[in-house]
C-alpha cells in the first residue's frame, strides 16, 4: 500500500470511529458497546494499514470525542481502555506463554479500573460510601464481576477477527487497488 493510501485509509476509518463515537450522544446504552466499536475500528487499522497509525488514530478520536461527544462516561472508556487495548492485546499476544499473556492483559484491564475508580473518586468527587451496600465493599465484587466480563470481551474479540481479519484486510486491499 502506498503511503498516500495509507493516509487516506487510516483517515476514513478515523472518521468512522469518530462517527462511531457520537453514536453515544444517540443510543443511551450505548456508554461501553460505542467505545468498544471504535476501539475494534482502531484496530482494523493496526492490520490494514500500520500500528503507528493506529496509535495516531486512537489519540485522534479521543481528542474528537473529548470536543465534540456529550457523553464523556464513553469518552472515558475509549480513552482509558476500549481505544488502546485492542492495539495493546495485538502487541501481548506476540508472546508465546499464554498464561504470561493472560496475567499481563488481566493487569493492563485492573490497572484501567483502578485508575478509572480513582478518576471517580477524586477527579469527579463520588463519595467514597456510594460504593457501599449494607457493609459490603462493592467496588472488590464489581472488580471481581469485570474481571469476568473482560475475558468473555477478550475471547468475543479473538473469536470475531481471527475469523473477521483476512476477510476485512481483502476487503481494504481490493478497494485499495481500485484507486
Amino acid at each position: 500500500m502506498r503511503p498516500t493510501q495509507k493516509i487516506a485509509v487510516s483517515g476514513m476509518l478515523t472518521a468512522l470511529a469518530g462517527m462511531l463515537m457520537l453514536l453515544a450522544n444517540v443510543v443511551p446504552s450505548g456508554s461501553y458497546a460505542v467505545p468498544a466499536g471504535a476501539g475494534a475500528i482502531v484496530y482494523i487499522i493496526s492490520f490494514t494499514v500500520d500500528r503507528t497509525y493506529a496509535w495516531t488514530a486512537f489519540a485522534a478520536v479521543s481528542l474528537l470525542g473529548f470536543f465534540l461527544c456529550g457523553d464523556k462516561e464513553a469518552v472515558c472508556a475509549f480513552v482509558l481502555f476500549f481505544g488502546y487495548y485492542p492495539l495493546v492485546k495485538r502487541l501481548l499476544e506476540k508472546i508465546r506463554l499464554w498464561p504470561l499473556v493472560w496475567l499481563l492483559k488481566l493487569l493492563v484491564f485492573n490497572a484501567a479500573a483502578l485508575v478509572t475508580y480513582w478518576l471517580l473518586l477524586k477527579v469527579f468527587g463520588l463519595p467514597e460510601d456510594s460504593f457501599q451496600i449494607f457493609g459490603v465493599s462493592l467496588p472488590w465484587v464489581l472488580l471481581v464481576l469485570l474481571n469476568g466480563m473482560f475475558c468473555v470481551y477478550d475471547y468475543a474479540f479473538t473469536r470475531f477477527f481471527l475469523w473477521g481479519e483476512p476477510r476485512i484486510n481483502r476487503f481494504v486491499t481490493n478497494l485499495c487497488r481500485r484507486f
